[in-house]
């Protein structure tokens, strides 16, 4: 915010009076010290409510949850006491909830697709800031340039261009682009101009996506301790189930807690939720609402990892029994016409517990097969 504050004022042609005295009754404080948060937005609503002010804030997406969350806040009352100003954002469908929520429903949004032209500038922008210039030549740069817009094409998962629900889903020009991000990442982080060709050479059946892969699931287990656990969690069970979980599904699996005798509607993540906390690794599918990984080559990966999941079946076993044995479900048996709307993981864990236990890694004897 302060950085906007100061784009602003270094577009007018006098400083407001009360803006310059607020700084210069900072200056004189013991220490010296910033204008607070507070004092920021309102020299900021004061400059915007003088002149029409158009502010634009790109991948808003990228910044922190906390911070976001207070960048919002503070955009919203400055639109609050200065209605002709104009704030254009840009980010992934996942944050469009919070841009709502924190602009009073003010917001409109629209779809942006990815094309051809738009991969390749953002490549030159990439290869223009490579932090290793010798390990690149004219030839390498236009093989990049040609190359990974044409694997990507055909590698990028076809999923929604946006389900018609309440929450947003990543659609596929999201992933599109997000492959892109991996894949000229993978290049730059080699050395050399021979290791970087090796790289890029392999594209085109995404094996050398690893490394990227690699590093954003460290992204995601450097998260909040709760959102890093439910990131890892998604991804366990998207890359370990018999079946394509619908979304329903699988939130409402992550939300048990395994020996709990009850199901807690709380504690049940949205999607939302979820495809924040994987950092675009998982997308929802249009046609059948299913939750998948970003790729095929993602799944290989993970399971390449063993270490990542050790426990997997044997965690997704216990669940499913966990929710077997729950008051809910047991209710279900004295209900003529049970509504099987509110057990949405009724299904899945009824016909695929066993499956889980048998791959499990040790024998499970919960309570309810005594």
């Amino acid at each position: 915010m302060g950085a906007l504050l100061q784009q602003v004022i270094g577009g007018l042609e006098e400083i407001p009076k009360e803006i310059s005295q607020a700084f210069h009754k900072q200056k004189t404080a013991l220490g010296g010290r910033g204008p607070r948060l507070s004092e920021i937005v309102k020299m900021l609503q004061t400059t915007s409510s003088k002149r029409r002010t158009f502010i634009c804030i790109d991948a808003l997406d990228e910044c922190v949850p906390e911070s976001r969350v207070k960048l919002l806040n503070s955009l919203g009352q400055i639109l609050q006491r200065s209605p002709g100003t104009r704030i254009f954002v840009t980010g992934r469908p996942h944050i469009r909830p919070e841009i709502g929520r924190h602009l009073s429903g003010k917001a409109t949004s629209l779809p942006i697709s990815t094309k051809r032209h738009d991969v390749i500038r953002y490549l030159d922008s990439r290869l223009e800031e490579d932090t290793t210039p010798d390990a690149m030549d004219s030839s390498l740069e236009a093989d990049i340039l040609k190359k990974i817009p044409e694997d990507v094409s055909e590698m990028y998962v076809e999923t929604a261009t946006l389900l018609n629900l309440p929450q947003p889903f990543t659609n596929k020009f999201t992933c599109r682009f997000l492959l892109v991000s991996l894949n000229i990442d993978a290049v730059l982080e080699e050395t050399t101009i021979h290791r970087r060709r090796q790289k890029l050479s392999v594209m085109s059946d995404g094996v050398g996506l690893g490394d990227a892969y690699g590093a954003t699931l460290s992204r995601i287990k450097r998260q909040g301790e709760e959102k890093a656990k439910l990131g890892m969690a998604t991804l366990m069970w998207i890359s370990h189930v018999e079946r394509p979980l619908k979304a329903s599904e699988l939130c409402n699996a992550l939300a048990v807690e395994i020996g709990s005798l009850s199901l807690n509607a709380d504690n049940v993540p949205s999607i939302n939720t979820l495809l924040v906390c994987c950092q675009g690794l998982v997308v929802v599918e249009k046609e059948a609402s299913t939750v998948q990984l970003i790729h095929f080559t993602l799944q290989e990966y993970l399971r390449a990892h063993p270490d990542l999941f050790c426990t997997a079946h044997s965690t997704i076993a216990e669940t499913c029994l966990t929710y077997l044995d729950s008051l809910q479900v047991k209710a279900l048996s004295t209900t003529p016409s049970p509504d099987l709307q509110d057990t949405p993981f009724l299904e899945y864990s009824s016909l695929y517990w066993g499956v889980h236990t048998q791959k499990g890694t040790f024998q499970i004897v919960p309570k309810c097969l005594r």
